[in-house]
């Protein structure tokens, strides 16, 4: 991982900007990822955010003014677009425990926590990003 990298992915604003590149799933749970909803989780279990980060690199910035630019994401065949070359690929997963329960409305599960704080963005689950700073000091090979 090229050092001081700089990272985002997905969208805190993504009604705005556009589709982002984050899930939601419950432990226990995580083969199933949804996009555009938010998790049920049964009881025991607790909510999962995660965000998968583009791990191709133009080799020549470490950040770019949108903190994206520089990076792109893989093709479906695991090519990288041209001009970019493959990095580690890092997914962040974050764990909450959510106290709020859902409640029963005319017969469907409505959630009652929704995690963005941006009200232009209806509290859509599609929202959300993350960031990613590679800090760490290179290792020596032996």
């Amino acid at each position: 991982m090229p050092r001081l990298l700089r990272i985002a992915t997905g969208d805190a604003k993504v009604l705005v900007n556009g589709p982002g590149n984050a899930s939601w799933s419950c432990t226990g749970y995580e083969e199933r990822q949804l996009t555009d909803k938010y998790s049920l989780r049964p009881p025991g279990s607790d909510v999962v955010r995660t965000f998968r980060f583009q791990s191709r690199w133009d080799a020549r910035d470490t950040d770019s003014a949108d903190h994206r630019t520089h990076m792109a994401f893989a093709a479906e065949d695991g090519s990288c677009p041209s001009g970019f070359r493959p990095i580690p690929r890092l997914v962040q997963r974050v764990v909450y425990d959510v106290l709020a329960r859902d409640v029963t409305d005319g017969g469907r599960i409505v959630p009652m926590s929704a995690l963005d704080s941006f009200p232009e963005q209806l509290h859509k689950p599609v929202t959300g990003h993350g960031d990613f700073r590679a800090a760490m000091a290179p290792t020596r090979r032996r």
